[in-house]
């Protein structure tokens, strides 16, 4: 596969994480004919010096892109679309954070989509990520830009596996018109999904390929975590709504629901264990609740009064009202939201003894797959209390241990 795909690692001072990453998949990527350029922003030439000598012994798919007058991730995003470092043409851009790569079945179904040359984009993904008990049918491949938005808007953000034809989707670009319809640029955290959606919306037709991984597919170097929370309210509020709402029309019935359905996971503010955090790190202030008051109702499905009742220091009343609102979903049989609260708080570890509460994992785990599969759950049927559930589990068990 000569000179198809350029995977582009965006790093800053990352140098352990880059040498783990690229002991693991450079050879790999070689062998699958895939060119690694190393976009380095980094403060020392730790990362340089690593990639230098890996070139050095051999390794003639990697090249080095100095980064280092680049303020930000997002302006590496910008530069990289541009075309800035790259020492060939390539069919596919793919740009990626320095801490994940492929392998497996996963990595060669993006090659053999990338050899078809005939997608304008090329999207890995993981569907268990989505947090959401049920999602619309998904499709392999789409032709309509506003359908993919609709099913994949929020997981284009995820700087993993999203690579655009650099015919139709990269060369074509009008950057002074993005940066100023769009807002691209150095502060712009969400370059990545608005200069796709945006450049989609302007072709006439549009082919676009899911590559779905599984967990053993795509790797990730544990040596660094991500730094999200410091500007979480920000990005995730301020920034994510304004580029959502920048893009082209076409996007508009879903602008909302894909705003919701990424700053509503449990990673985010969709669980009072990150309103916690928040708080205990300083982030969360009662102004900042006050600031996005009319908000919280569109970016969560929390109850707004949890949120109050953590960012004024009133724990044990959030805590209490939880374990209320919890136990009431069993009497009112609301079980996916009894799922959704169980792991949107996981500090009901401590409230429960540890083996209620690995019995409550088991449970909601069932439920989830039995709702996922056949709409409803036969374990939960009839149940109007927890006490009933955990009753029921306790007899299956000793039916079990009969047989």
């Amino acid at each position: 596969m000569e000179n198809k795909l350029a995977c582009c690692f965006l790093t800053h001072n990352h140098p352990a994480v880059v040498r783990e990453v690229l002991d693991a998949c450079c050879r790999l990527y070689d062998e699958k004919g895939i060119d690694i350029y190393i976009y380095d922003s980094s403060k020392s030439s730790q990362t340089e010096e690593i990639v230098r000598n890996i070139i050095a012994n051999g390794a003639e798919n990697l090249y080095y892109v100095d980064m280092r007058f680049t303020r930000t991730g997002d302006e590496k995003v910008v530069r990289m679309l541009q075309g800035y470092g790259f020492q060939k043409h390539y069919d596919y851009i793919w740009n990626s954070k320095d801490r994940c790569y492929f392998v497996g079945d996963a990595l060669n179904r993006i090659v053999e989509a990338a050899e078809r040359n005939e997608y304008d984009v090329i999207m890995a993904v993981d569907e268990e990520t989505r947090w959401e008990m049920f999602w619309p049918p998904l499709q392999d491949e789409y032709e309509d830009a506003a359908l993919f938005y609709s099913h994949y808007g929020q997981l284009a953000t995820n700087w993993e596996c999203l690579m655009r034809k650099t015919e139709t989707m990269v060369d074509p670009l009008d950057m002074e018109f993005f940066q100023m319809q769009y807002g691209l640029g150095a502060d712009n955290p969400f370059n990545q999904g608005v200069s796709l959606f945006a450049r989609l919306a302007e072709l006439d037709r549009c082919k676009i390929k899911i590559v779905r991984s599984v967990y053993d597919d795509k790797m990730y170097c544990t040596q660094v975590g991500s730094g999200w929370i410091a500007h979480c309210f920000e990005v995730w509020i301020d920034k994510w709504i304004a580029a959502n709402f920048s893009l082209p029309s076409v996007y508009d019935p879903y602008k909302m629901a894909i705003i919701k359905s990424q700053t509503a996971q449990m990673g985010l503010f969709g669980s009072t264990d990150t309103f916690l955090i928040l708080k205990e790190n300083g982030i969360l202030t009662y102004d900042i609740y006050k600031k996005y008051l009319q908000e919280w109702p569109l970016l969560t499905d929390l109850p707004v009064a949890y949120i109050e009742r953590i960012a004024t220091g009133h724990f044990d009343q959030m805590y209490q009202m939880v374990v209320e609102d919890f136990l009431a979903c069993f009497e009112k049989q609301e079980f996916d939201k009894a799922h959704a609260m169980f792991y949107s708080n996981r500090w009901l570890k401590s409230v429960f003894e540890k083996e209620i509460y690995e019995t409550l994992d088991l449970c909601f785990r069932v439920y989830k797959s039995e709702r996922r599969e056949k709409g409803v759950s036969a374990l939960f049927y009839g149940i109007t209390s927890l006490q009933g559930l955990l009753e029921k589990m306790d007899m299956l068990r000793k039916v079990k241990d009969s047989m």
